[in-house]
């Protein structure tokens, strides 16, 4: 948490690129003394002068990154049930902003944020470096790019979320199983296995006895003629039979 002229700025690093610091609007609006709505509206009416992912990031298309948000006390409850949108900006897109806002005391506040948050980079480390603020920051750096890689790859967004949140994990070190059954069901091959494919590797062994085989050692469960797999299993869900 940063203070600057009396106000208290939440840190949010990493959200454009590996340590390169971000500000939400609330606290630009805050800062400038505007009103936040009358902020939003300005953003939305020269949306197309901000790239996303570069200059912006709506955070509210990200339930992933709106619930952490509102975990760290970034945002209320309230502040997240009543917005259209919740706008992260990066250093460029704040620069963008500024000009749209074109009155001195903006370029005044410019000038006070770039030199006591935004190139404020040995301060900006040690922020990535702490443990409990990893969360919020290592999502953000991976999310960021979800919408490029949706849409430039042709990738679904859904898997391109479940990477992200797979790379969080791994950098971070905590579980986020919870926001991963955020996510709707694969609708495309996921490469799992059926029994019957099982059986083939394991020289011939019949689908029912794979799957009695999975049930005893708790990887899936049987449930009336179906079988079910468990979160420690990845086998799809597969009739008693073949």
């Amino acid at each position: 948490m940063s203070q600057i002229c009396g106000i208290d700025v939440s840190n949010i690093i990493g959200g454009f690129g590996q340590d390169k610091k971000a500000m939400l609007v609330k606290h630009i609006a805050e800062l400038h003394e505007k009103k936040l709505f009358k902020v939003n509206e300005l953003i939305n009416r020269n949306r197309n002068r901000f790239i996303d992912a570069v200059d912006i990031i709506d955070a509210q298309k990200y339930p992933e990154i709106v619930i952490l948000f509102r975990d760290n006390n970034v945002l209320s409850k309230m502040e997240v049930s009543k917005a259209d949108n919740i706008y992260l900006l990066s250093e460029r897109g704040y620069a963008k902003l500024i000009k749209i806002f074109d009155d001195d005391k903006s370029w005044e506040m410019y000038d006070i944020l770039l030199d006591e948050y935004f190139e404020l980079k040995e301060q900006a480390q040690k922020e990535m470096n702490k443990p409990t603020a990893d969360l919020v920051e290592v999502i953000k750096e991976e999310f960021s790019v979800v919408e490029i890689i949706a849409r430039f790859s042709g990738v679904q967004k859904g898997i391109a979320l479940s990477v992200a949140i797979d790379r969080t994990e791994k950098r971070t070190g905590k579980t986020l199983e919870e926001y991963k059954n955020l996510l709707p069901a694969a609708e495309y091959n996921t490469g799992f296995l059926t029994a019957s494919q099982i059986g083939v590797k394991l020289n011939g062994m019949t689908a029912r006895n794979v799957n009695k085989k999975l049930c005893d050692l708790g990887l899936q469960i049987q449930e009336e003629l179906e079988y079910i797999s468990q979160k420690s299993g990845n086998v799809k869900k597969q009739n008693n039979g073949d």
